[in-house]
């Protein structure tokens, strides 16, 4: 799955677009996006909330892409963001969503290779993070789920910085490598979701990871994945765990042994794929 295609920027200007659109009850709103020179825009910036006194209220896919910008807030005007708006940014560091803000997703790509971002706080309003929305963001330590969000798309975390995460109850699906490849990982708490599996490659190459909460409501570890050929994607959903020492299960150990482990190991050219990271670690149910 790739991230998305650059588009090619015309012009040797920048300018602010507000494109004026009206909502189902006819009223009037703009969608912001920055054209030309986007590089012009630099340092800390907040997008306008308003605009000849009508709201903001979208943000345009790849909307303000290839920035110098260092910290960027979004207003609490803004409901919806279009794909990749804020990607490959790479001085980004803090993004700031305003209190109150009614977002309830994070768009497919949104941060895609901001290799300067540290850490993000979800605003609480929103349900879905998508697919591949902090991919290659190589210094993100830190993410703030909230409570309430129900989806975590697909390789949303992949290649980030992370060193724990603590994902809420609310959550009850998890996209494949979601977390994958978050080397500095050391600690994953799903112990409170509703998940019932978890997918291939979801924290698959976390070689410092130690510990792992897993819910109750776990019924599948998934293994590799392949594509309708029959052709090799991704391992298995722990696969090179080479630090896992602990599982903590909320549920009991008769519930453990219902909960499907693939196991079966795959090899491709000279790598090995398997889950046996969660089959060798030690098991603790319940509070114990």
């Amino acid at each position: 799955m790739s991230l998305f295609c650059l588009p090619i920027m015309a012009g040797c200007s920048f300018s602010e677009v507000f494109e004026l659109k009206y909502d189902e009850e006819d009223n009037p709103y703009y969608v912001y996006s920055a054209s030309g020179w986007t590089s012009k825009l630099k340092g800390e910036y907040t997008i306008p909330s308003e605009h000849n006194g009508i709201p903001v209220t979208e943000i345009a896919e790849q909307g303000l892409i290839m920035t110098r910008i260092t910290k960027l807030t979004v207003p609490d005007t803004v409901t919806k963001i279009g794909n990749a708006a804020f990607a490959y940014n790479y001085s980004l560091a803090e993004i700031v969503f305003e209190e109150g803000i009614e977002l309830e997703e994070i768009p497919q790509g949104l941060c895609g290779y901001d290799r300067g971002l540290t850490s993000i706080a979800i605003p609480d309003s929103v349900k879905t993070i998508g697919a591949l929305a902090f991919l290659y963001c190589e210094a993100l330590e830190s993410a703030t789920l909230p409570n309430g969000l129900e989806t975590i798309g697909a390789r949303a975390f992949n290649y980030t910085a992370l060193k724990e995460i603590t994902i809420p109850a609310s959550v009850t699906s998890l996209g494949y490598c979601a977390f994958h490849t978050c080397e500095k990982l050391t600690t994953a708490n799903l112990y409170d979701t509703q998940i019932t599996e978890i997918p291939s490659g979801a924290f698959g190459y976390c070689p410092a990871l130690e510990k792992v909460y897993l819910p109750a409501t776990l019924k599948k570890i998934e293994g590799a994945l392949f594509d309708e050929d029959g052709k090799f994607v991704y391992g298995h959903a722990f696969h090179y765990n080479t630090s896992l020492k602990d599982i903590y299960f909320a549920g009991t150990a008769e519930q453990w042994n219902t909960v499907t482990v693939d196991n079966e190991a795959v090899e491709v050219q000279t790598a090995k794929y398997d889950n046996a990271a969660i089959i060798n670690a030690s098991l603790h149910y319940g509070n114990s």
